[in-house]
């Protein structure tokens, strides 16, 4: 399943044969929606979850974009805005964004796609979201500014 991919460059991209694996799922998938229109926002940490790990939030336990956990007494909040996550504590929040989201706060009686993959012995990855737990360790290279704050 793909989410938030705009058609028009998806097409071009086809055309000029530079997505043979795309090309591939596009003749041999049940269905193709090029003009859907997504309610936002369409990809959130709880979307990306569900995606990831075929579970909804009441098992994977990321329930929102922006939430309270009673457990740590605070709100946590993975990225609506800069404002509202320097109030936070910035430092905080990208520790949530970039560690606790895919250690503590992502159910780990719950696999993600990667992890089941890893199981069968082949590789995966996750281009962009902020859901990536697998079992490959990675190193994230953090762009300059954001270590700059």
């Amino acid at each position: 399943m793909l989410d938030t991919l705009m058609d028009k460059p998806f097409q071009k991209a086809l055309q000029e044969e530079n997505l043979p694996a795309f090309s591939f799922f596009m003749k041999t998938a049940n269905y193709y929606y090029p003009d859907i229109v997504a309610p936002y926002p369409t990809m959130s940490v709880n979307v990306e979850s569900t995606l990831l790990t075929g579970q909804y939030s009441n098992h994977h336990h990321v329930p929102a974009l922006a939430w309270y956990s009673e457990t740590e007494n605070r709100i946590i909040n993975y990225g609506t805005h800069i404002m509202e996550l320097m109030k936070l504590g910035l430092t905080r929040s990208m520790y949530d964004v970039l560690y606790r989201l895919n250690h503590s706060h992502l159910n780990e009686n719950v696999k993600t796609i990667h992890e089941e993959l890893h199981e069968q012995g082949k590789s995966s990855a996750s281009i962009n979201p902020l859901i990536h737990r697998g079992k490959t360790s990675q190193t994230i290279t953090i762009p300059s500014l954001i270590r700059f704050l």
